[in-house]
């Protein structure tokens, strides 16, 4: 994005196409300054040029086949003190990827001479209202046990101006997982309630919140949605593989991490605004309750615990609040997810 600016602020000037572009000039202003005098930079993003020429060493010096695990070892007996999860991230931003033991799976093999089916939208992935257009995608999961076919069938909730970023970000095999969970609280909304995605404007500096709905009698619901089962299994995947790490200690605080931070005061009666998480760990319930009661109350309003089935559990600062998040979500309030300690 910066370079693009770069590319026509001489033509178009800097705040115009920052304003096309739905970006704060302070940030393209904040990256350039950065650029130019790098030891302004955070001490996270300075370590990382000392990695990542020695991530390319190893994966250099070691016939190009070391994955991310092996990487880190090495490092680790060369004296590096760095986390498996910074050498995942700083493979990825090199695009190194380490070689797969046995032949990789095809999952598509086209046949050229086959019929193909009618596109009948003619690519226009945009509703006129619910229930009247819905998208399909057919894809697969790698588990223990060989690979998982599975198709979806999501409502067509996108507006078209956001469809190319949102089906980029459902390729992408690293966020997969998190755009499909983003799309669970909206399956279930009525008919003839409108529902926006990636919502600018709304929430502090220039960070979108993935959903708003309504208003529906007068009330608006602002909620970002959250995947937070990786936390825990990165820790037991440590633990599992013999390797120096914490004592899982799910914190339910971890489960509403970056939520404040996103969202502006707001009045319940007008705006409703909160979190949903999608998690398969239970929770211990009081726990979990003052975690959420330490949240800004005039930020974060609600948070809701689910998954694909239709009960969660809910947590509100006001009663009246869990009766009208469960209609309009067509939910049912469920202790599935929550455990009390002995």
């Amino acid at each position: 994005m910066t370079a693009f600016v770069d590319a026509h602020r001489q033509e178009y000037g800097v705040e115009p196409i920052c304003r096309l572009l739905e970006i704060a000039p302070s940030a393209y202003h904040e990256r350039v300054r950065k650029r130019r005098e790098p030891q302004c930079r955070s001490a996270r993003e300075q370590r990382d040029d000392v990695l990542k020429p020695e991530i390319l060493r190893v994966f250099n010096e070691n016939f190009e086949v070391y994955g991310v695990r092996k990487i880190w070892r090495q490092m680790r007996r060369e004296g590096f003190s760095v986390a498996r999860c910074t050498i995942e991230r700083l493979m990825r931003d090199l695009g190194l990827q380490g070689v797969i033991r046995g032949k990789p799976k095809r999952t598509t093999v086209s046949d050229k001479s086959a019929p193909c089916p009618l596109d009948r939208v003619n690519r226009q992935f945009k509703a006129p209202a619910p229930n009247r257009l819905w998208v399909s995608d057919f894809t697969y999961v790698a588990t223990w046990a060989g690979f998982v076919y599975v198709a979806f069938c999501l409502l067509a909730r996108v507006a078209a101006e956001k469809q190319r970023a949102f089906l980029a970000r459902l390729d992408d095999r690293q966020k997969h997982l998190d755009v499909l969970s983003e799309m669970i609280p909206v399956v279930n909304i009525g008919q003839g309630v409108a529902t926006d995605f990636e919502v600018g404007g709304l929430g502090y500096g220039n960070r979108t919140v993935d959903w708003l709905v309504g208003p529906i009698d007068g009330r608006e619901i602002l909620m970002d949605v959250k995947r937070r089962s990786i936390d825990l299994i990165r820790q037991l995947d440590q633990l599992n593989e013999g390797q120096t790490a914490p004592e899982p200690d799910h914190n339910p605080a971890v489960l509403f991490r970056s939520v404040e931070s996103k969202l502006v005061d707001s009045d319940p009666a007008s705006r409703l605004q909160g979190v949903w998480v999608v998690t398969d760990i239970r929770q211990e319930g009081s726990a979990l309750a003052d975690a959420f009661k330490n949240l800004n109350p005039a930020k974060v309003h609600f948070a809701i615990l689910g998954d694909w089935e239709r009960d969660v559990h809910i947590l509100v600062r006001r009663e009246d609040d869990r009766a009208f998040l469960l209609d309009v979500f067509s939910l049912q309030q469920s202790a599935r997810f929550t455990f009390q300690r002995a």
